[in-house]
């Protein structure tokens, strides 16, 4: 509910992507994303749909969240990592960023 009522609030689903991700909820999530309006969102829909089990795709999501570390987009970079699998700096950037 809670993750649901983040992203009514403006609509963009970056605002909940760290809740549903931390709730294991990757399809919403997906769905949310091919709701958005912005082209960017689409390849967000591509890359979400990709399997987090591989080590390559686990990779791809920790450099992508290390990259929005540096644009400091905190919440998206925290859902990367969980996305990756390092739940140790998934936790780190919430504590000391959010």
């Amino acid at each position: 509910k809670l993750a649901r009522a983040q992203y009514l609030v403006r609509k963009d689903p970056k605002d909940c992507a760290l809740l549903y991700l931390a709730l294991n909820r990757q399809s919403v999530l997906m769905g949310l994303f091919k709701l958005g309006r912005d082209d960017k969102d689409k390849a967000l829909v591509e890359f979400l749909a990709r399997n987090f089990q591989e080590e390559k795709n686990q990779m791809a999501a920790l450099k992508n969240a290390y990259v929005l570390m540096g644009k400091h987009q905190y919440n998206l970079a925290a859902a990367f990592f969980l996305l990756g699998g390092d739940l140790n700096s998934a936790v780190g950037v919430c504590a000391k960023n959010l």
